[in-house]
């Protein structure tokens, strides 16, 4: 079948459909009803899961070597209250502070759900010498009666390396508590709730019932004179998933009400124009998440993008079909005829938009990460449901209002739009050539921007300044040990092989290689700092003996007095068999690309040190998720790239040209080029939200470039000239194309008014693509299609390709 034959047929197929669903409009509503219900009753089937084991492989060796840790030693999630109390004598060791500390320890442990433990000044263990050995103190064992004591026993505190730095500031300004908790954010969703019965909402979730309860207790009145700063992974996580369910109703709301809004006053104040296409996407989110929960899948993070390009597709091809059916009702005075005429000429680009949109993510299926093979399923069936949703549930909407009187004279909207399209196309037509070749220079430009891009990621620089969070960690990373967690997991291959002084020197050899990195590494922890602290007190506390012991028999016996004595911090270092210890690093809540520097050296570190006996795995919550952005960033770029690729073949293949399929390629790929080209000169760093970008960006300005090219293709087929075609097919396409980006901009910029600097610079960059989109679109593929001639030579006088007062008759 010839690519006219095959565009005609489905062209008449989709005219029969638009008719039948407007003489059987009742029976659409019905079904669509009963697919809504059917899918919300799925639909609440569905979890929301950021779980690690919907990313890794189980094979990965980071992430195999996490679940190895969290074994070993439970969660790493921590959070970290710092405090100070600068309006009294001896700050935070003044004695009625002190108490108000131990009694906040003790409750927090006692009382907010999830914590394993808490460790602060007043329960720290103080190793300390006594005769024949040594003695495991804690302030709140034996609690100071008088000031002077507890200054006594600040003096010890302070010449414990293990806690300065840690649990007091070097310079004895602030105290912090240390909460260790018992589940992780990247947990099960059943393994996080506090209430098992009690559903999946934020406020019956960790971290959020922990951050929650947590800072209640710290409000409390009995603690006044105390000042707290809370940061940490629980009130960072808590804060994260707050802020981003409150802005996807407050946000997500003023975005469809701007569409609405602007759809309402571009089609003349049709309350059908205005609801019909907000029920469209509405019902294909709500399909496609009923899909979900009917085949057991669960929203992740990846799902965020699939709200906006909904959006964006829903509405251009509402807009698409609106506009065309109001120009045929004024022009033909027939509803059932308009209709006809505009799913005739406006159905069979949006099948292959859709078609051409879905088959672009469809192919991200191969990926090995599993959220992004089911996102690549789960976004392909949204985008064809839109298109179904428009050819459908949209008629039932343009069934109703008033028709009015037949006549050929545009609205005065409408003049205005044909006025300013046809300038556009006489500009594109006396400077073809000019537009060609600044397009060139602008490519120039972008493509030296992308050299200058840095893929990079800080979860911090998430948060706007609006946000106390981000000023809390800030100052808590700043005076303490970082906020930031990498493990190195040590495998000495064999039960007590930790014990062995020679496994111990490469341990510590290691974590002092990581404590020169002091502009990454704010505070390491390990066994060997707790053999120092047991070792130079068997010695009356010499600070020469602050080191480890020379022999196995008697690190044995070391580690085997300080568990008779009461202590029991070695569950934060070693495996009970003690074949594994861990080296935790505390560091900066910083670039990944800073945190993947470090990471680099300490590998060549250890590939040109390798360790003698023993071997050792990077691991932790940080590693994970530095890991796990590289992995989506990567898997990203690799889907759009194979998404181009796979979108210019079928571009050939439905204009059955290569040469058509190749020039229309030029817009699509012109938006996200010039954003990143953009992006890369304004210094913006590239990460994985911002990199979902560009697979909305693809699927607006292949909406886009169908629409053009095909409408295009069609009146030359009419016309025979290709100046004729342009100007016929800009009067005829131009308009919703410029409503719909109109649109779409408008709604997207509402997130510049989210408190998450992510979410605003999405909103910028999207609307940048949007309109650059357009503009390839106005100016670029047509100068193409002028100078390249990829229809055929023109003719004097062209057959008409279709019969339109026959169509409308049959």
């Amino acid at each position: 079948m010839s690519q006219k034959n095959m565009i005609s047929t489905l062209s008449e197929h989709f005219a029969r459909i638009g008719v039948w669903s407007l003489q059987h409009r009742w029976h659409v509503i019905g079904v669509c009803l009963v697919i809504l219900a059917t899918s919300i009753y799925y639909a609440m089937t569905v979890r929301i899961d950021n779980g690690f084991e919907n990313f890794f492989d189980a094979k990965d060796r980071t992430y195999s070597a996490y679940l190895q840790y969290r074994d070993d030693f439970g969660s790493d999630e921590i959070a970290y209250v710092l405090y100070s109390s600068p309006n009294v004598e001896h700050g935070v060791f003044n004695l009625q502070v002190m108490k108000k500390i131990a009694d906040l320890t003790d409750t927090i442990e006692s009382d907010v759900p999830f914590v394993k433990k808490v460790r602060s000044i007043s329960n720290a263990e103080v190793i300390t010498p006594v005769d024949g050995g040594i003695e495991i103190r804690k302030l709140s064992d034996n609690f100071p009666q008088t000031q002077q004591e507890l200054l006594n026993f600040k003096q010890r505190f302070m010449n414990k390396p293990l806690y300065v730095g840690g649990l007091i500031s070097k310079d004895q300004r602030y105290g912090a508590l240390q909460i260790e908790m018992e589940r992780s954010s990247i947990d099960p969703v059943e393994d996080i709730r506090l209430d098992p019965n009690g559903g999946d909402g934020l406020d019956n979730l960790y971290p959020q019932v922990t951050d929650d309860v947590l800072r209640n207790l710290l409000m409390d009145e009995k603690y006044q004179g105390i000042e707290f700063v809370v940061s940490g992974d629980v009130p960072l996580n808590t804060a994260y998933n707050r802020i981003i369910e409150e802005e996807m109703i407050t946000l997500g709301a003023a975005s469809f009400l701007i569409i609405g809004l602007l759809l309402l006053f571009f089609f003349r104040g049709s309350v059908m124009g205005f609801i019909g296409p907000l029920l469209v996407v509405f019902l294909a989110i709500m399909m496609t998440v009923g899909f979900m929960g009917l085949v057991g899948w669960d929203i992740d993070m990846m799902f965020g993008m699939l709200p906006t390009l909904v959006t964006a597709l829903g509405v251009a091809h509402s807009v698409h079909i609106i506009s065309e059916f109001q120009i045929y009702l004024q022009r033909y005075g027939d509803r059932t005829k308009a209709l006809k005429e505009t799913l005739y000429l406006v159905a069979t680009p949006c099948l292959l938009t859709s078609l051409t949109t879905a088959a672009g993510f469809f192919v991200m299926v191969v990926s090995p990460i599993k959220t992004l093979e089911h996102m690549a399923v789960y976004t392909a069936m949204a985008v064809l449901v839109a298109f179904f949703l428009s050819i459908t549930l949209l008629i039932f909407f343009l069934s109703f209002g008033k028709v009015p009187i037949k006549h050929t004279q545009p609205s005065r909207q409408n003049a205005v739009f044909d006025y300013f399209l046809k300038g556009i196309g006489h500009v594109v037509i006396r400077f073809r050539k000019s537009i060609l070749w600044i397009t060139v220079l602008v490519f120039a430009l972008a493509a030296s921007g992308i050299n200058r891009i840095v893929v990079d990621s800080n979860f911090l620089l998430d948060f706007s300044d609006q946000v106390a969070i981000k000023k809390d960690t800030a100052f808590v990373d700043d005076v303490m040990g970082g906020m930031n967690s990498i493990v190195y997991l040590f495998d000495a291959g064999e039960a007590d092989g930790i014990k062995d002084p020679a496994t111990l020197r490469e341990l510590e050899r290691v974590q002092a290689y990581a404590d020169r990195h002091s502009y990454i590494v704010k505070k390491s922890y390990s066994i060997v700092d707790l053999l120092k602290d047991i070792n130079q007190s068997f010695h009356d506390d010499d600070p020469s003996y602050y080191r480890l012991p020379d022999s196995r028999e008697l690190i044995a016996q070391y580690l085997l007095v300080y568990e008779m004595s009461g202590g029991d911090e070695l569950e934060n270092f070693v495996s009970q068999d003690y074949s594994h210890a861990s080296l935790e690093l505390r560091t900066r809540l910083t670039d990944t690309s800073k945190i993947a520097l470090f990471a680099q050296e300490m590998d060549d570190y250890l590939l040109a040190k390798p360790l003698k006996e023993n071997t050792t795995e990077v691991t932790g919550i940080g590693t994970l998720w530095l890991v796990l952005v590289d992995y989506i960033t990567t898997s990203q770029i690799r889907g759009v790239l194979l998404a181009l690729f796979v979108i210019a073949l079928m571009m050939c293949f439905i204009f059955r040209s290569v040469k058509i399929g190749l020039v229309s390629m030029v817009p699509n790929i012109a938006p996200v080029v010039i954003t990143l080209g953009v992006m890369g000169w304004c210094g913006i760093t590239l990460d994985y939200m911002k990199l979902m970008i560009a697979t909305v960006a693809i699927g607006i300005a292949v909406d886009d470039t169908i629409h053009m090219v095909t409408r295009f293709h069609h009146e030359f087929a009419r016309k025979g000239q290709y100046n004729e075609a342009l100007l016929a097919s800009f009067s005829d396409v131009g308009r919703a194309l410029i409503i719909t980006s109109i649109v779409l901009i408008s709604g997207f910029l509402v997130f510049t008014l989210s408190v998450m600097d992510s979410q605003m610079w999405f909103g910028i960059l999207l609307a940048t693509t949007i309109f650059v989109a357009l503009m390839a679109d106005f100016f670029v593929m047509p100068a193409l299609i002028l100078v390249f001639k990829p229809f055929g030579p023109e003719t004097v006088a062209a057959v008409p390709l279709f019969d339109e007062q026959s169509r409308l008759e049959s």
